[in-house]
């Protein structure tokens, strides 16, 4: 197995470096909770929403052949599509605006929780968690990428609708039958029905989910060093570096800021953005605690980051295997405990998909 950067052993044997490590192995279990909403809302707009746009395309063009197609059904048509597609997006955020709202809660308890656990108790320093209200007010009023949850959402139906009304056009201007038509909409069984409409709509559902959980999970680490700001004095950036690592967010990787501060330079910056943040205790002087009287074992170590040109690949060679097959995947992770290959000719393996109740369960095993 690669030996690990002396580095990470050093860093540590302190407070702030043991919370940054949490703060990054928690990031890859968040990146499979991620997985799990978009899995879910995938699986609602395939089983509930698209067959029935389908269902109502296919019998109107039936209807155009017998009939007559024109400007008129046409419009027509698409009113029945944006009804049933506005009420399927409305269902899907619904149901992730709830999710997101315990999960708010659920991130600022693990935040406080892994503070509070690596703090020694002998000076009684106490953590809290914002008011669950304020953590659910980040899911519904907090914009991310300019827009409100609601908003993202909203801007799906027009979206597909248009995608969907020119690919009927052009159908039908060329003649093409019935069946041709809806394979364009719903994709073609050859190629995964990855080549369709409705393939679209599930990328740009998959991008919002995950963005807005990244979005909140942010949100409820930032209120939660505000909360503690009498212990916090600021918080860093922290960037998943690997192959795929967007290079705003490697320009960012390592920066401290105080607390209230470097707002625009919080992540997520952009659509599926894996970066994270960890909190910056303050050091015993600052907190105004006499080391000669702390008791052994105690001194020097609170201060003390992970170095900023640590790179995730280093990081993954100090973690466990279980944390190694959770960011990779058991095979690739074998390959890279055996040091044939570095983490940047790894890919994402998609992570398993990982429930708000078994990442609070797993986090609390650590």
């Amino acid at each position: 197995m690669p030996r690990a950067d002396p580095r990470i052993r050093k860093v540590l044997t302190t407070v702030n470096g043991q919370v940054a490590d949490r703060a990054i192995r928690h990031a890859l279990f968040l990146e499979r909770f991620k997985t799990h909403e978009v899995d879910q809302i995938i699986r609602f707009l395939n089983s509930e929403v698209f067959p029935d746009i389908a269902n109502i395309v296919r019998v109107r063009l039936e209807m155009g052949r017998v009939l007559t197609w024109t400007a008129y059904r046409h419009q027509e048509m698409l009113k029945a599509v944006d009804q049933e597609i506005r009420t399927g997006m409305r269902y899907a955020r619904n149901r992730l605006s709830k999710e997101l709202k315990a999960f708010a809660i659920s991130e600022a308890e693990f935040q406080a929780a892994v503070m509070d656990g690596y703090t020694p108790k002998v000076f009684g320093i106490d953590f809290v968690v914002p008011p669950p209200a304020k953590l659910h007010a980040l899911v519904t009023s907090k914009p991310f990428e300019g827009k409100l949850l609601r908003e993202w959402f909203d801007g799906l139906v027009p979206q597909h609708k248009a995608k969907l009304g020119r690919a009927i056009k052009v159908g039908m201007a060329q003649g093409e039958p019935i069946p041709k038509i809806m394979r364009r909409i719903r994709g073609s069984k050859a190629a995964g029905f990855k080549d369709g409409i409705f393939e679209i709509s599930r990328r740009n559902c998959e991008a919002i989910v995950r963005t807005a959980t990244a979005h909140v999970a942010s949100a409820a680490r930032m209120a939660t060093y505000e909360a503690n700001k009498d212990v916090v004095a600021g918080w860093k950036f922290l960037a998943t570096l690997d192959a795929m690592t967007t290079d705003i967010c490697m320009s960012l990787d390592g920066n401290e800021y105080v607390i209230g501060e470097g707002g625009a330079d919080r992540p997520p910056l952009h659509f599926q953005c894996r970066s994270t943040t960890t909190p910056i205790l303050k050091s015993w002087k600052e907190l105004g605690i006499d080391l000669k009287e702390a008791p052994p074992g105690t001194r020097a170590t609170m201060d003390g980051q992970v170095p900023a040109n640590l790179t995730y690949g280093e990081w993954l060679k100090g973690q466990p295997d279980w944390v190694q097959n959770s960011a990779l995947g058991k095979g690739k992770a074998e390959i890279f405990r055996r040091g044939d290959l570095s983490i940047k000719q790894f890919v994402d393996n998609r992570n398993q998909p990982l429930t708000l109740k078994q990442l609070i369960e797993l986090e609390k095993a650590q």
